[in-house]
Parts: C-alpha cells; structure tokens; sequence
C-alpha cells in the first residue's frame, strides 16, 4: 500500500499492530500531526497488556501525536500474569501456606504427612482431588487457587478391633 495519501490537503498514513501472541487488531489511519486517537486494546489469556511500543521502545499512547512521514508497526508488550496458590495442609505436617507461581509455569505440590492417615492428594474448594503433581487439569496454573489437604485415617484391624 502507499506510504502517504493525500486526502484534501491532509496526509495519512497506516498505523498496524503486532499483538504479539495477543488476538488480532486491525490497522488503522492517522492523521499527519494529529494525535493516535483509540488504540485496540489486545487481550491474551493469562497476560497484562502493558501498551503498545515502537521498534525503539517507545510507548505509544492515544494521546501522541504522529509526525512519522510514512506507515509503521507498534509493537504490544505484555506482563505474565502470576497466581496465588494456599495450602491448607488441614492437620498435616508443615508446609508453605502459600506461594506464587506464574502463568503457564507447571508446580508440584508438596506431600504432607500426618500421623495415623494416609495422604490422598489436594482437595480444591469444588471437591476435586488433584494429586501431588498436577494441580490443574493438565498440571499448569492458570488461576488463584486454594488447595486442601486430603487423608484418609489407617486403621488397623485384629480379632479385637473391627475397622
């Protein structure tokens, strides 16, 4: 496409983006010497976006005025999102109460013991138990969570004791 076109004495140009991983926002026309107006707002599960930048790593706000003479690319950034996990080991030995793990990052949950039971797995607030090693459904964390222990009390039998 052309770099300019002259529209009744204003110059425009073509402004893209590069979401990168971000859905898809469409380009759009400024004004020569006029501010950017409304930029897209890109979403990306599991990411903050930051804004948009230049290949120099310049933030570009709606605000700016473009006095480029020809079109360009601006460039989202984006932050990793981190969540909180609680444990409640729920009589158990000791462990952390909580930690913070980052999107996308895989975790193992500890292994609490506890005197007389036998450790299940971790329960979550909606009753399912997640083994030690994959606390979500494919083992990455992609909320807060809270997590409780689970055991089961061993019982030993004899002619004596029924269990």
């Amino acid at each position: 496409s052309p770099s300019t076109v002259k529209v009744g004495g204003t110059v425009t140009y073509t402004v893209y983006f590069e979401s990168n991983g971000g859905n898809s926002v469409s380009s759009k026309t400024v004004t020569y010497n006029s501010t950017y107006g409304s930029l897209t707002t890109p979403s990306k599960y599991g990411y903050m976006f930051l804004g948009w930048y230049t290949t120099g790593g310049v933030e570009v706000t709606s605000s700016a005025k473009y006095t480029l003479t020809s079109n360009t690319t601006l460039y989202a950034q984006w932050q990793v999102n981190n969540y909180l996990i609680s444990l409640d080991a729920n009589g158990g030995s000791e462990i952390p109460y909580s930690t913070v793990v980052t999107y996308n990052e895989e975790m193992n949950l500890p292994t609490p013991t506890r005197t007389g039971y036998k450790f299940i797995g971790w329960q979550s607030p909606t009753g399912v138990i997640y083994n030690t090693g994959d606390i979500a459904d494919d083992g990455v964390v992609t909320e807060d969570r809270a997590y409780y222990s689970y055991f089961y009390i061993i019982c030993t039998c004899s002619l004596t004791k029924f269990c």
